[in-house]
Formats: structure tokens, C-alpha cells, sequence
């Protein structure tokens, strides 16, 4: 028996239970390009609004930090891939990350590598059939990129070089997450393994992008820009390195395979101490104890974007306003709510996935039997399921109040204008209620559905998607109203609608109460 032998059985396996997976990952992946690309044309149309839009907003280092280099910005295309940005270049590395994190380590921490090797199977064929599902979707993705961008009417040759290169950046990210699930012992520190890895490059092109420095070369992220598609100095080198950085880590995930033991790991899972503390063995303290460490990652990426916005806050404004094609598109008149809008529907997408993560512990532990455990003890349903809500929507709301308040504190030191510092608190208190309905929602979920409650994951995107992007992408005013922090109105420009803070705290309060019958009632999915 090869050591590949057998591959074949476990990619059909991977393919018949995961393929609703893969489907939704890659029409999200594909549908952030494509949409954010056609929101551009309707947005400059014309020669003259692309000749502004790369005289204000193309020129500007506060820009550059974000979103990254701009080329070819005279182009639609250039505008386009320069718009998708800071999105394209979190969204699309997190999403290969976590699949392949998904179809290997997850696998094997299941039990399903030891269920399929116990027949005819090699030890290299559970990551090489990871490794080939996890890059269908993402060609998919590529395919898809390339005939949407076309059907847009921009030009073949651009939109193909772009979807190339975008596919290569995912496979390379793809490839880090099949090493990180190979270094790590369970899933959960693969994850963080990987995303502090994309985490530290983007961190490194923001530097690199921001001071105009030349060694654009540094940070994978960066190697987008530097591919030009969209002009007469395409390069290739940006898609060659991806796939050479690939095959690199590829080739050492595949040496640590064969020199590991199933189910191990090289970064073992540090033992805890002796004897717990008091405090953690209450109701309360478990979820504080086990979710502490994905809280503080949490505030500290919201405290350093909001903080990163309100020391550009004047740069930011004054591109704005010199930039009228973009103010017309997206219909506002102040460019400083502008900036507090988008810092505060960033806060309060993060504040939901923060507080939908402490939700998926709680299914984690039911699921992995500890929690039939806790039962078992003198610890009631009822209590617990308690504990857990208070967590979750107490680190939600921590969350949302932490990084409003860091953006109108530097907002406020930077232009001198300490009525951004209100503003921005108001804004916490309005987006309150849309935040704790959706972690809630979640919760409601896990009560009552646990197989369901990783949609709610959909919602929070939903919000950041309507809450960056609806002006852009035209949305209609139904997509617009799924999303509960849109339901609050047009803040801060005009008062949040009583109406509807009154009607989601009414929800709020009937979600968290339906957690506790759920609970009680249903069996656990484990223990």
C-alpha cells in the first residue's frame, strides 16, 4: 500500500457530506469581487469621475493603508480590485484558511481519519484529499471572478490576470492553513494558528502601504496590487510567488505528516494547572475562562481598526469630500458621519461574530460531552445556559462600547472635536439592541437547533455586507431590512427610530428567554 493510496475514496466522502459548504463559501467568495466590482461601474462611469476618484481617494497613504496600493486607477477594473480592498484581502485568505482547517484537521479531530485509515488507506491520503477539496471551491471562485468581471463588460484580459492572481493569493493562504492543522494539535489553535499568520501580513502591508515604502514585497498581501491587471504593466511574478509559496508549505505539511502520529501534533496543548480557581468552576466562570483568550484577540483587532480610523479620521474626511461622484453614489452630505457610520457598523459586525463565537463554544463543549459533564454535577440547565447568554452578550457589548469609544477618543484628539467622542457613544448605545438580538439569535439557535446555529454567522456578515456595501451595490430596501443595525435608521445623520430600538429589545428579550425551555427540554447531542 502507497501512501496516497485511498485518496481518491476520502475526496468522494469530503465532497458527499461538505458539498453544501463549499457551494456557500464559494458563492460568498465570488459574489464579494463581483459585486464590489460592479458597484464601481455604476459608480464612474465616466472618464472624469475615474480621473477624480485617482487624484483623491488613489493618492491618499490613509487610503493605501487599507485598502492597499492602487494601479491603473484610471480604469474600472483598477477601481475595482482597489475597492475590494481591505474586504477581499481578509475575507478571501480567511475563508481558504478555514476550509482547509476544516476538511483536514477538523477531520482527523472527529474521528473520521481514523475511521477511513482503518481500511485500505495511506498516511498522506487524508491531507492530499483536504488539500484537493479545499481548492475546488477556491478555482471555483477564480472561474467565477473572471466570468462575472466579464459579463460586467471590463476587459477579458484584466479580468482574467485579476481572478488569476486572486486564486493564487487563496491557494497560498490555503496552503497555511494545511500547515498550521498539521503544527497544531485541535482544530481551534490551527484556526488562530493561521489567522495570526494572515494577521501579521496584513499588518505588515498596512506598514509597508502606509510610509510608501518599496518593499511591497514583504507581506503575500501585498503581491495583489504589484500584479497590475488591469494596465500594460501586468506582471506574473505576484501569481508565481503565491504558488511557489504553496507548494513550500505544502511540501512541509506533507513532511510533518509522515513524521507525526495521528491524532498529534507539533504545538501540543499546554496543561493546565493542577487545581482550578474558585471562580472558574461556577456558572459563569467556565464560559469566562474558555472564551477569554478569543475575547481578547477580538478587542484587540476592534480597538486597533477603530483607533486606525480615528487617527486618519481628517484624511479620510477631506477625501470625501473631494471626491462628489462618491458622496452623490452613496447619497450622504456629511463625510464625518460617513466615517463614524462605517466605524460603527464595522464595530457592531465584529461585536455579533465575537458574540456568536462565545455561542459555538457552548455547542463545542455539548458536542465533545463536557458539558453532559457539567450537567451531571450540581450544576442546573438552567443556570448554565444563563452563564453562557451573559457571556456571550457581555462580551458583545464590551466589544461595541470598547471600540466606538477608542475611534471617538482618537477621533476626537486628532481633529480636536470632542462632539465626535458623543457621537460616537450615541452610536454605541443605538447599535446595543441590533447586537444582543443577533448573538441572541444564536443562542436561540443552539437551544433549540445546534445542527443550525452556524447561520447565524450569516446574519452578522449580512450586516457588515449592508452596512459597507448596500450604497455601492445598490441594495433594495428588503435586503437592506434583514439586517438589524440597518433597521435602526440613518445614524448619526438623523435619530435612531424608537420604533424600531423598542421592537428589537422586545426581540431581544423573547430570544434570550426561549433559550432556557430549549435547553431544558431537548437531549444533549452528546454526554
Amino acid at each position: 500500500m502507497t501512501a496516497v493510496e485511498g485518496t481518491t475514496r476520502i475526496i468522494r466522502l469530503l465532497l458527499r457530506t461538505g458539498w453544501r459548504r463549499l457551494l456557500l463559501w464559494w458563492g460568498a467568495c465570488t459574489a464579494l469581487v463581483v459585486a464590489t466590482c460592479a458597484g464601481t461601474v455604476s459608480l464612474y462611469p465616466e472618464a472624469s469621475d475615474r480621473a477624480t476618484y485617482a487624484a483623491t481617494l488613489g493618492r491618499s497613504t490613509a487610503t493605501a493603508a487599507f485598502n492597499g496600493r492602487g494601479y491603473d486607477l484610471h480604469t474600472l477594473g483598477g477601481i475595482g480590485a482597489y475597492e475590494v480592498g481591505f474586504l477581499g484581502q481578509l475575507f478571501l485568505p480567511v475563508a481558504a484558511l478555514l476550509l482547509a482547517v476544516r476538511h483536514t484537521r477538523t477531520q482527523e479531530q472527529s474521528g473520521l481519519v481514523e475511521l477511513v485509515t482503518a481500511h485500505r488507506a495511506g498516511s498522506l491520503a487524508p491531507l492530499l484529499a483536504g488539500a484537493v477539496v479545499t481548492a475546488l471551491p477556491l478555482l471555483g471562485v477564480g472561474i467565477g471572478v473572471a466570468t462575472g468581471l466579464c459579463a460586467l463588460g471590463l476587459p477579458v484580459a484584466g479580468a482574467v490576470r485579476y481572478a488569476v492572481v486572486l486564486t493564487a493569493m487563496m491557494i497560498c493562504f490555503a496552503a497555511v492553513g494545511l500547515l498550521s492543522s498539521e503544527l497544531a494539535q485541535g482544530a481551534r489553535t490551527a484556526t488562530m494558528l493561521g489567522l495570526g499568520t494572515l494577521g501579521a501580513a496584513f499588518l505588515g502591508r498596512v506598514v509597508v502601504d502606509a510610509l510608501q515604502l518599496e518593499a511591497t514585497w514583504i507581506s503575500p498581501l501585498g503581491w495583489v496590487a504589484e500584479a497590475r491587471p488591469w494596465g500594460g504593466s501586468a506582471s506574473w511574478w505576484p501569481t508565481a510567488a503565491y504558488l511557489a509559496t504553496a507548494l513550500a508549505l505544502g511540501t512541509a505539511a506533507v513532511t510533518v505528516r509522515l513524521h507525526r502520529d495521528l491524532g498529534s501534533g507539533v504545538v501540543a496543548p499546554r496543561p493546565g494547572p493542577p487545581h482550578g480557581r474558585p471562580r472558574t468552576s461556577t456558572t459563569l466562570g467556565w464560559p469566562l475562562r474558555l472564551t477569554r483568550g478569543s475575547f481578547t484577540g477580538w478587542i484587540v483587532a476592534t480597538l486597533v481598526w477603530s483607533g486606525s480610523f480615528g487617527f486618519l479620521a481628517n484624511a479620510m474626511t477631506s477625501l470625501i469630500r473631494d471626491n462628489p461622484a462618491l458622496m452623490e453614489g452613496l447619497g450622504i452630505t456629511n463625510a464625518t458621519d460617513l466615517v463614524t457610520t462605517l466605524v460603527g457598523v464595522s464595530d457592531a459586525g465584529l461585536a455579533c461574530l465575537a458574540g456568536i463565537g462565545v455561542t459555538m463554544a457552548l455547542r463545542t463543549e455539548e458536542d465533545e460531552g463536557r458539558l453532559g459533564a457539567v450537567l451531571a454535577g450540581r450544576a442546573s440547565r438552567l443556570a448554565v445556559w444563563c452563564g453562557w447568554s451573559v457571556v456571550a452578550c457581555g462580551q458583545a457589548l464590551a466589544l461595541l462600547a470598547a471600540g466606538l469609544a477608542t475611534y471617538g477618543l482618537s477621533s476626537a484628539d486628532v481633529t480636536g472635536d470632542g462632539h465626535v467622542l458623543r457621537t460616537a457613544l450615541e452610536l454605541a448605545v443605538a447599535y446595543a439592541a441590533p447586537v444582543v438580538v443577533v448573538v441572541a439569535g444564536s443562542l436561540a439557535l443552539a437551544a433549540w437547533l445546534p445542527a443550525a446555529t452556524p447561520a447565524a454567522w450569516a446574519l452578522a456578515a449580512w450586516i457588515l455586507v449592508v452596512g459597507l456595501l448596500a450604497d455601492s451595490l445598490r441594495l433594495p430596501e428588503g435586503a437592506r431590512a434583514l439586517s438589524p443595525v440597518d433597521a435602526v435608521g440613518d445614524v448619526p445623520a438623523r435619530p435612531p427610530s424608537a420604533l424600531a430600538l423598542a421592537v428589537l429589545g422586545v426581540l431581544a428579550v423573547l430570544l434570550l428567554g426561549a433559550t432556557v425551555p430549549g435547553g431544558q427540554r431537548r437531549d444533549l447531542r452528546a454526554g
